[in-house]
């Protein structure tokens, strides 16, 4: 084989390993994405859950405005899809729910190892104002 072309076999070679490498990094990066978008959308299906269970009657299985049975476990049963306790886990994350009055804060712990963040979700079902944050591992 001839100078040139060992160099441009050479040259197919690195290009190849770039675009490979680069093709890696966008999978990994919508990957990623995908994962923080759902559990967006999966906060923001629990919030509307949440005010459902707020202001159903008890004797439809809600908590008639806070009165009865307005906790953490009792909330976590109403979204239902798989819950223990205070926490309930969905394809996409684990998320703990905590009652303090009105407010009400979902903490969702992703299940895909390559997102960092944790995201939270704080909801106060009165004035209906929600805060989402994300917060590092």
């Amino acid at each position: 084989m001839g100078t040139q072309q060992s160099l441009l076999m050479l040259l197919s070679i690195i290009l190849i390993f770039v675009a490979v490498t680069v093709g890696i990094n966008i999978y990994n990066t919508i990957t990623k994405n995908t994962f923080i978008k759902n559990c967006v959308q999966e906060l923001t299906y629990f919030k509307a859950r949440t005010t459902d269970y707020y202001k159903t009657s008890q004797y439809m299985g809600g908590s008639s405005f806070g009165i009865y049975q307005w906790n953490s476990e009792s909330l976590a049963a109403y979204i239902g899809i798989g819950h223990s306790g205070d926490t309930v886990e969905t394809e996409y994350a684990n998320y703990t729910i905590t009652v303090d009055g009105n407010d009400v804060t979902f903490l969702a712990i992703p299940k895909e190892g390559s997102v960092q963040k944790n995201i939270q979700l704080e909801y106060n079902v009165i004035s209906d104002e929600a805060d989402i944050t994300f917060i590092d591992q």
